[in-house]
């Protein structure tokens, strides 16, 4: 596998219009991709940089170009290899989800044309995959509700259901508003995370050096919108693309059988329960059954017309 790294200018409202170059690996199998190739757009959680795709020991990315599909992880916005804007507190899930899409869409133009990266061949067609875990599945539940890059979704560890059981009692009143707009998300992360837009988050027990290495400061303004119940909920029921969904028996994302019916606008969703998983499926032992369903899938999406 080749893991090729690229940097994509988005032009949006962080630091008033000017340019932030958003970081990116594509992950490439070293045969040629097949005629007509699926191209997995992915994003991290939050507390994780794009290396979350390709965990040592664990590659994600790895199993996933093996199958036959071209991925492309990207780190969002304030971390990781991407830029970073002036004030952090201007990073919100709604400001991040927009500069994403737009990268999204410069990289599948690029690799049409062959100008993505010297080592990759224009691909003139393919079918292209969101795929976010956890907080990173918000945002692309966001991107494909403000601007349809994909044809299909695949949300690993995400559900609206927020995390209420976390919530302070004064959280929990402040969720019941029905106007949240990007001041709304600041005042709360200002008040839970002690006035940071970017905060360290405490040492992870489970699969611990792998995660370790993937690490990254929380971005704590969209951090704190998919923490509330019904956190991107109606953007959720206009998504009107085949979805695939995937979570642990362990996970946090509470009931599996709740989390499909808030896309009620899908024509076809697909829920995995991974056996003795947690929040983190790649290192979960049933991670081959994963990559094994979500291949089949995306097989499926890459070969309708």
């Amino acid at each position: 596998m080749r893991r090729l790294p690229i940097r994509i200018e988005t032009v949006t409202e962080l630091d008033g219009g000017a340019p932030i170059a958003l970081a990116a690996t594509v992950f490439a199998a070293d045969v040629p991709v097949t005629e007509r190739p699926v191209v997995l757009f992915c994003f991290p959680g939050g507390g994780m940089s794009r290396r979350y795709f390709d965990l040592d020991g664990f590659s994600f990315a790895g199993s996933m170009t093996g199958a036959g599909f071209l991925v492309i992880a990207f780190d969002h916005a304030g971390i990781g290899d991407s830029g970073k804007p002036r004030d952090a507190f201007a990073l919100s899930a709604r400001r991040l989800a927009a500069s994403e899409a737009q990268a999204v869409g410069e990289v599948a133009a690029r690799l049409r044309t062959g100008d993505l990266h010297d080592d990759i061949a224009a691909i003139p067609d393919f079918s292209m995959i969101g795929l976010g875990h956890s907080m990173g599945g918000m945002l692309v539940t966001m991107q494909q509700a403000a601007f349809r890059p994909y044809a299909a979704l695949a949300l690993l560890g995400f559900s609206t259901r927020g995390l209420p059981e976390v919530l302070t009692p004064a959280e929990q009143e402040e969720a019941k508003r029905a106007i949240r707009d990007d001041d709304y998300y600041v005042r709360l992360a200002v008040q839970r995370f002690g006035g940071a837009a970017l905060a360290d988050i405490p040492a992870r027990r489970e699969g611990s050096a792998a995660l370790k290495a993937a690490s990254a400061p929380l971005l704590t303004v969209a951090a704190m919108q998919s923490m509330l119940p019904g956190n991107v909920a109606e953007e959720a029921a206009s998504i009107d693309v085949p979805i695939f969904l995937a979570v642990g028996d362990k996970d946090i994302t509470g009931r599996p059988e709740a989390i499909a019916p808030r896309f009620s606008a899908a024509p076809d969703t697909q829920l995995l329960v991974m056996e003795n998983a947690g929040h983190h499926p790649f290192i979960a032992p049933s991670a081959e059954a994963l990559y094994t369903a979500l291949g089949a899938w995306a097989a499926s999406l890459g070969a309708r017309p």
